[in-house]
């Protein structure tokens, strides 16, 4: 320990109350000496003993003081009234980043107090009271390498009256690490009101009983209370009824630590009676031990969020141009009508409705009075079923609507007649009446039905039959259906392989000259060798080639083997003038690669454009109108010098419309007008129009399905130059066209002619 003049406070006070204790007894005897009663001797013994004992004392405390002065664990300095420092040990020359304790001897104490602490500690140490016993405070010391650290002072002053002085001495210890802990504490507890305060949602803390302990102010605007309201509340009285159990289940399961938080969408009271969507989340506060305290909770109003969704969602199931329900909104009531009546409730139906002649109104009208149209349409079905009914539109002009209790199939029945007749009378559209009928497939409830999909799948097939039987009218669907769907899937899935099985053939049917019967070209009609029902005619699989998109497959395998066919031909010196390819109107609409692949294939086999013809319906001319891309792509076609002629020529409904759109080089009177003539006054009538037209158009004529001699005369004699037709052959393979194109001409045989007429189709 250093060495000082003066002994410390401590040290002096025991060696003091020593002497003092001598000094009484030395005083006694002399008392009594002056009574007679002792003797000088006695006295003086007392006196050399008492100044011993004096001596041990004060070496024994020395001893004492400095082991306790240095071993102490808390830092210990005394300075003198001067504010000097005397002694200090060398747990505070460490504290300070001293290498020993005399680094400090004569220092000033304030010196070593940060600045900003000295005044306060200076008041502390003159606090009355600090003599007589010790004062605490806490204040900043500074390093030696400039640092400052946190310490917790104990202060005494001892002031010495014989030399009118004092002295001060503080027992400090480091916490600067508890005052870190403090700050950051405070910091995040500062942190936390603020956010919790000024948190742009909801906030509460709700102990485990549901109470809440404290909220925001956002959270009591969202609630429309006060504080002091909702603070009388439990947090489960604020929740709809109905999601009060989503609540109570996930605070359950975070009050028994089985998940750590949880997030849910409910519904909210106001104060109001107003009910709003808010997202929740909540968070459990543990204590020191791990024990679950309180719930920390965030409120966050999604109401326009949830109006947003609902706005989504009613746009995602509801037709936009009719505002119906769509197809997945339909598929949805029809489950629910599927499900309640297995639970026995009464059966239902459903009513497939297509529009007849709706082309028609674009194509004269346009696009903009047929979209009037159909909102025109799906008003009047709305207004003429059930409220409990269904009706939705599918897109188009198909339309749907589930009768709900239907009582059997004649109130379906009675329904798809109401519905005719109210789309009967005449639409007010763009100052035009405008009439449509509509053709109707029925499905009835059946517990053997499988599902929704597959009882629409039976309205569209009833819907298909109601086409085909003339439009504009209704029918239900039937096992002869579900027979005809059957044989139409099995026909799909094998023709997608008939044509690597080389199952299929072209046969050709010669086109002559009525009046020669030279021949002038050829028609190309597809077989199908069927390994089991034998050979299969067009009209069986095209239609089913077009439904699955097998048509495209089937369509280029079909030009490639004309082209093919045709420099074989040529090869052999025997080629005809044209040979004419049916067009699918599929391959126009959805295959855009047709006119690349097309003059591919007359560059491949070496075929002049002008050696092809290519046929297409008046529904496929029409359909490429519509879709300009392939209007365009049909147009090139033509400008290499490919001819194209409508097949079929006055059965459908826009054949003049086609006229004006199209320089078409051939029109191809359709087989049930010849086949009225010269009997028919009206096929006779259509077909000298036709005839007429043509000349006036200056395009070419080809009679279809010519079959008797008077056919052929009345032909002739009306100037129908080119014709086809059993009389002169039906169509043939390739090897037996050959023979006929070495002969050059066909001479008409009627009696071969009806006979072919009875026993195959044309």
């Amino acid at each position: 320990m250093p060495r000082t003049d003066k002994a410390p406070p401590c040290l002096e006070t025991n060696c003091d109350q020593a002497e003092e204790q001598i000094s009484r007894s030395f005083q006694d005897r002399r008392e009594d000496l002056a009574n007679g009663t002792g003797e000088v001797k006695d006295a003086r013994l007392v006196l050399v003993r008492g100044m011993a004992a004096l001596e041990k004392i004060r070496r024994e405390s020395a001893i004492d003081y400095r082991e306790l002065f240095e071993l102490s664990p808390n830092a210990v300095f005394v300075w003198d009234g001067n504010d000097v420092i005397q002694t200090a040990n060398m747990t505070a020359a460490t504290l300070l980043g001293y290498d020993k304790a005399e680094n400090l001897i004569g220092r000033t104490w304030q010196g070593l107090v940060v600045p900003e602490d000295r005044q306060a500690v200076a008041e502390n140490a003159r606090r009355p009271g600090a003599s007589a016993g010790a004062s605490e405070s806490e204040f900043r010391l500074l390093r030696s390498d400039g640092t400052s650290i946190f310490v917790q002072g104990r202060t005494r002053v001892f002031v010495s009256e014989a030399e009118n002085s004092a002295r001060t001495m503080v027992i400090a210890r480091d916490i600067t690490e508890r005052k870190a802990t403090e700050a950051a504490m405070h910091l995040s507890e500062a942190r936390f009101h603020s956010a919790f305060e000024f948190a742009g949602h909801g906030m509460a803390l709700i102990d485990l009983q549901n109470r809440i302990l404290e909220v925001n102010p956002d959270f009591c605007r969202q609630a429309g209370y006060s504080p002091v309201e909702i603070l009388t509340k439990t947090a489960m009285d604020f929740i709809y009824p109905e999601d009060i159990g989503i609540i109570a289940e996930n605070v359950q399961r975070l009050n028994n630590g089985e998940i750590p938080c949880f997030e849910v969408e409910i519904r909210y009271i106001r104060k109001s009676g107003e009910i709003v969507w808010v997202q929740v989340n909540s968070a459990m506060v543990r204590d020191a031990a791990g024990a679950p305290a309180y719930h920390v909770v965030h409120l966050q109003n999604i109401n326009g969020r949830k109006a947003a969704e609902a706005a989504l969602l009613s746009q995602a199931r509801h037709d936009q141009l009719t505002g119906l329900p769509n197809r997945p909104a339909f598929l949805e009531r029809l489950e629910d009508a599927f499900a309640s009546s297995r639970r026995g409730a009464g059966a239902f139906a459903v009513l497939y409705l297509d529009l007849d002649g709706f082309k028609d109104v674009n194509d004269t009208l346009g696009h903009v009075a047929g979209d009037r149209l159909l909102r025109a349409v799906a008003t009047r079905l709305k207004n003429n079923v059930r409220e409990s009914d269904v009706t939705a539109r599918f897109g188009g002009d198909e339309f749907a609507v589930l009768q709900v209790d239907s009582r059997g199939p004649s109130d379906a029945g009675a329904m798809a007649a109401t519905l005719a007749k109210c789309l009967a009378a005449p639409f007010q559209i763009d100052g035009n009446d405008v009439r449509v009928t509509a053709s109707v497939g029925i499905s009835f409830y059946d517990p053997a039905i499988a599902d929704s999909e597959e009882m629409l799948t039976q309205a569209d097939l009833a819907l298909y039959r109601a086409k085909e039987e003339g439009r504009d009218r209704y029918c239900f669907h039937s096992a002869e259906l579900d027979r005809n769907l059957r044989e139409r899937v099995t026909l799909s899935s094998e023709l997608r392989a008939a044509i690597e099985n080389h199952e299929l053939e072209l046969y050709y049917q010669p086109q002559v000259e009525l009046a020669s019967g030279r021949i002038l070209g050829l028609e190309a009609l597809v077989r199908w060798n069927h390994p089991r029902r034998g050979l299969l005619m067009p009209d069986l699989f095209i239609p089913i080639a077009e439904r699955t998109g097998s048509i495209f497959a089937l369509g280029r395998w079909v030009l490639g083997q004309a082209c093919q066919q045709i420099k074989t031909w040529r090869d052999q010196g025997i080629a005809p003038l044209l040979v004419a390819i049916n067009v699918s109107a599929a391959e126009l609409r959805d295959y855009p690669e047709f006119e690349q692949f097309f003059i591919e294939s007359l560059n491949r086999w070496s075929v002049a454009p002008g050696e092809i013809e290519l046929e297409l319906t008046e529904s496929a001319l029409m359909e490429s109108t519509h879709t300009q891309m392939r209007g365009d792509a049909l147009a090139r076609i033509e400008a290499l010098g490919t001819s194209v002629a409508i097949d079929d020529f006055g059965t459908g409904h826009s054949s003049l419309a086609l006229l004006s759109a199209y320089p078409l080089n051939r029109l191809k009177i359709a087989q049930r007008f010849v086949r009225g003539v010269p009997d028919s006054a009206r096929d006779v009538a259509i077909t000298k129009a036709t005839l007429s037209l043509a000349r006036d158009l200056r395009v070419k004529v080809v009679a279809e399905g010519v079959e008797t001699k008077a056919q052929l005369d009345f032909l002739v004699s009306a100037g129908c130059v080119v014709g086809q037709g059993f009389c002169f052959s039906r169509a043939v393979q390739a090897e037996r066209a050959a023979e006929l194109l070495r002969r050059g001409f066909i001479e008409p045989n009627f009696d071969e002619g009806r006979e072919e007429r009875q026993a195959a189709p044309a």
